[in-house]
Formats: structure tokens, C-alpha cells, sequence
């Protein structure tokens, strides 16, 4: 199933254009870090701020001790959304056939 199908895309596989031209590897780049960021956008709250923390370089124990959670409920959050982040880059950076 694709992002567009799991998501209720209004626009029927069939009227979607096959091919696009490539990108310039500038281009590309930019892409896949909105992409990203818009995925990250996309959490609910509570679960933006420890992933915005981690992807800055806080290690766990830093994130718990700020949010004034435990370093377990720290580790499964962080686990969990991006576990479910890589999921959602990987689908929308994946050319559909």
C-alpha cells in the first residue's frame, strides 16, 4: 500500500503523471531533508520534542532528565517514533510505480 493510498490521496492512480524528469542532486537533497523535516512536523507533541532533542545530538539520559521522564519511557518513545519516522521517510522517498 502506498502513502497516498494509507493516507486517502484523492487523485486516482491512473491520472497521475508515470515519470517526472530527474532531479539535479542539489535538488534531490533538499527533497529528501523536507521530507524529513516534515515527517518530524507530523508527530504528535509529545513525542516531537525527545525526537527533536535526539536528532540534535542529546543523548537519552540528557532528554529524560529535561522532559522530567524516566530514561525507560525515554528510550521506548525515542524507539518507537522512529522506528515509525523511518517508515514514513522511506515510503514517501520511494518512487512509486
Amino acid at each position: 500500500m502506498t502513502v497516498a493510498e494509507k493516507h486517502g490521496s484523492n487523485v486516482p492512480r491512473a491520472t497521475r503523471p508515470a515519470a517526472e524528469p530527474p532531479l539535479a542532486a542539489a535538488d534531490l537533497a533538499a527533497l529528501h531533508l523536507a521530507t524529513r523535516i516534515a515527517a518530524v512536523d507530523s508527530l504528535p507533541l509529545a513525542c516531537r520534542a525527545p525526537v527533536r532533542m535526539y536528532l540534535a545530538g542529546y543523548e537519552q539520559a540528557k532528554i529524560a532528565d529535561i522532559l522530567e521522564w524516566t530514561e525507560i519511557r525515554t528510550r521506548d518513545v525515542l524507539r518507537s517514533v522512529l522506528e515509525d519516522l523511518r517508515g514514513l521517510v522511506e515510503d514517501a522517498e520511494t518512487p512509486a510505480r
